[in-house]
């Protein structure tokens, strides 16, 4: 939520009122006034976006967690956030430039920011799915009742599904185009610099390029523009969808 931008409780506040969220009163602890707010289920007493005390009780699972030691308002400089000049390395242990950082980190906030909406998405269909299905808090949904809030759940995941699948249209085409033309190594990985830099990823360099690999990475990419591609676009149902996927 931090790498979002903007400010961590009021987005919250307004990610659980999205959810069905309501404020039902204030209560106190380790000596800090905070809200309550209850949510399918779950009590969270909440001070400046923290959750001090949660307590729920899903599908007959009673949990309770409280804090111990909070502390707010510490004057923090500059300097503890500087790092040493270490290396900057990939999950596979290679040098990264780090001239690339900056939209490495810009990659990773759009990434974040997806991340949020989709569970703001998700707890809004979970909360709606269970209400339709007329499942009371701290309720254990029956066989039929959990039936119906996975159907719920499918159709309202539909329109993200689809929106996740077609985001790589455009990386896919670039990569047509580029890898088309590429006949030797050096300009096949002129094609994965560009697509590293488009997309923000760290895909290692090709090792080899010949004909039959340039054939079959060919195939691929026409396969999700040609097949996959147009079938999830006229999708109606999520299980139509996985159908696409796997064509």
């Amino acid at each position: 939520m931090m790498m979002s931008g903007g400010d961590m409780a009021s987005k919250g506040k307004a990610m659980m009122q999205q959810m069905g969220g309501k404020k039902t009163g204030m209560d106190k602890v380790l000596g800090y006034s905070c809200e309550v707010w209850e949510l399918m289920g779950t009590k969270q007493c909440i001070y400046k976006g923290v959750s001090l005390k949660v307590e729920s009780n899903v599908m007959g699972m009673k949990h309770t967690e409280v804090a111990t030691k909070a502390e707010f308002d510490i004057s923090i400089s500059k300097d503890d956030f500087k790092l040493p000049d270490f290396p900057v390395t990939n999950e596979m242990g290679k040098p990264i430039d780090k001239d690339r950082l900056g939209k490495m980190d810009k990659h990773a906030k759009n990434d974040a920011q997806e991340q949020q909406e989709q569970l703001a998405v998700l707890m809004g269909a979970m909360s709606k799915a269970s209400h339709k299905a007329g499942v009371q808090p701290g309720q254990r949904p029956n066989a039929k009742q959990e039936e119906q809030m996975q159907n719920s759940m499918m159709n309202s995941m539909l329109p993200m599904m689809k929106r996740e699948i077609l985001s790589e249209e455009k990386n896919m085409r670039l990569a047509k185009a580029c890898l088309e033309a590429a006949d030797t190594l050096k300009e096949a990985n002129i094609c994965n610099r560009k697509l590293n830099e488009m997309s923000g990823e760290e895909e290692e360099p090709l090792t080899s390029w010949n004909a039959e690999e340039k054939k079959q990475i060919m195939q691929d990419i026409n396969h999700y523009l040609d097949v996959i591609l147009p079938c999830v676009k006229s999708a109606t149902s999520t299980q139509a969808i996985q159908e696409c996927v796997q064509r």
